[in-house]
């Protein structure tokens, strides 16, 4: 049997090989303090004074919905500031950016007109999921994203339209491609053991290590060698029995640079990062312990652990479940979206008035598999999902027992939803599997995509006005 991830793993694969990660595409310019300068014999910026001008060339047209020079400006410096700042670009190299800029905006326009019509809406809701993702992400505040939006050209308002607009071509990707996508055990069984090694790491607590060392020149003499190894040898022993501190030792009797800090390395280093003529003893060593006296690089050496430090995991292996009741309504030929909507204020009123929860969702719930309203305990790892994306970012922003507003699931139909109970639950397996599948589908999803937005493109009315951006394929 395949294993199909419809919407939980596409809506996380998809930004990898399209325009549709928001947080690093569509607004890099605004975190890129680092941005690469475009030649003097570039493409000109767009100025207050003649950006009307601007704004009324038209670059473009695509059905009936034009791309102007503005939106191409915008396009270009978003590309350049993906590139490595100490690039250089000469003019034939200009001409490709813009080219493959036009063409991402063509794609855009072209997806979003067919989500318009295929009536794929956003709510306010998910679009502020969206940018408290992106200020997770970068770390930074809502009032440093404001600024840092609106210094580059645009206003707030118009920065949440654009993510609005690829919010919608999101869905619309997520619902055209995932259903042409499918994954066996047998698949995931191999990518999991050919990365066991990779997931082992990233699953694996993260410790950091405060290091001291001591060096001392190797003497001429083997007395004085055979001595000064007897001394440390007995010092090591004085300083893991705490009858001195390896500070007070690499003081009196280190010759290297850092002798008067009491031989502190400042930095945390992980256990990689430790350089390999101490990681094996640091291996053995736990805080507050020193290694005995060994010779490397041409001097008696010693190693001391301060101090270890764990850290979460790269992935966490602890998710969230939660016991869920919600009321689904699908979509219909006859059942429209705004009926749905209408259909679930009805019901959400009625359960908040009283009335039994189980009644209710069997009034209205077209969905037979959770008549009674029951779900059950759900995760964002459950294989096949039971919930959407869009439906565990309901989840995070509830409360216990508070019912959700109607929202559209993103899967044809519309829900409300709550949480009775919360619990966490380790889930390493899964989560291996969860990313073997997300590489796979990567993978699959990427191929797929560029023949579907190729019969996108064939499909419609494409006109390009400057034959220089015009390229073989196309127009």
């Amino acid at each position: 049997m395949h294993l199909k991830y419809k919407f939980a793993l596409l809506s996380l694969i998809i930004p990898f090989f399209c325009f549709a990660d928001i947080s690093s595409n569509l607004f890099q310019n605004s975190f890129n303090s680092n941005m690469p300068q475009m030649p003097t014999n570039a493409a000109p910026q767009v100025s207050s004074s003649n950006q009307e001008q601007a704004i009324n060339k038209t670059i473009a047209i695509v059905n009936d919905k034009v791309i102007t020079s503005l939106e191409l400006d915008q396009e270009v410096q978003k590309a350049l500031a993906a590139l490595p700042p100490s690039q250089t670009y000469g003019p034939q190299n200009q001409l490709e950016i813009k080219k493959e800029a036009l063409q991402n905006l063509i794609a855009q326009s072209i997806l979003l007109q067919i989500a318009q019509r295929n009536n794929i809406r956003i709510s306010d809701k998910e679009i502020d999921a969206a940018i408290n993702d992106i200020l997770v992400r970068n770390r930074i505040s809502l009032d440093y994203l404001k600024a840092s939006i609106e210094s580059s050209g645009i206003t707030f308002s118009e920065y949440k339209d654009k993510l609005k607009d690829q919010l919608m071509i999101n869905r619309l990707q997520q619902q055209a491609i995932a259903q042409q996508i499918s994954v066996s055990p047998k698949e995931v069984e191999k990518y999991i053991q050919k990365h066991k090694e990779l997931f082992q790491r990233q699953m694996a607590p993260k410790k950091q290590y405060l290091l001291k060392n001591l060096i001392i020149d190797i003497p001429k003499s083997k007395d004085d060698k055979n001595r000064i190894f007897t001394l440390l040898q007995k010092l090591a022993i004085a300083v893991n029995n705490k009858n001195i501190s390896f500070s007070d030792v690499a003081k009196q009797f280190s010759e290297a640079a850092n002798a008067e800090e009491g031989g502190s390395i400042t930095q945390w280093m992980t256990y990689s990062e430790i350089p390999p003529i101490y990681r094996s003893r640091v291996k053995y060593l736990k805080s507050g312990q020193a290694s005995k006296p060994f010779i490397a690089d041409n001097a008696i050496q010693m190693i001391y652990v301060e101090t270890i430090k764990e850290e979460k995991p790269l992935v966490n292996n602890e998710i969230t479940q939660y016991n869920v009741d919600g009321i689904v309504i699908n979509l219909t030929a006859t059942l429209t979206a705004s009926s749905a909507e209408n259909d679930l204020k009805r019901a959400k009123l009625a359960i908040e008035s009283g009335d039994d929860f189980k009644k209710i969702a069997e009034k209205y719930t077209n969905d037979y598999d959770h008549s009674d309203g029951e779900f059950g305990w759900v995760s964002v790892l459950d294989n096949p999902p039971i919930l959407t994306p869009a439906a565990f970012n309901q989840l995070k922003d509830l409360k216990k027992d508070e019912l959700s507003e109607p929202f559209d699931t993103g899967n044809k139909s519309w829900m409300i939803i709550k949480y009775t109970d919360t619990r966490e639950y380790n889930a390493q397996k899964e989560i291996e599997e969860q990313k073997a599948l997300e590489a796979i589908y990567a993978e699959k999803a990427e191929q797929i995509y560029k023949t579907w937005i190729t019969s996108m493109k064939d499909s419609a009315y494409i006109k390009i006005l400057d034959k220089d951006l015009k390229t073989q394929e196309l127009y």
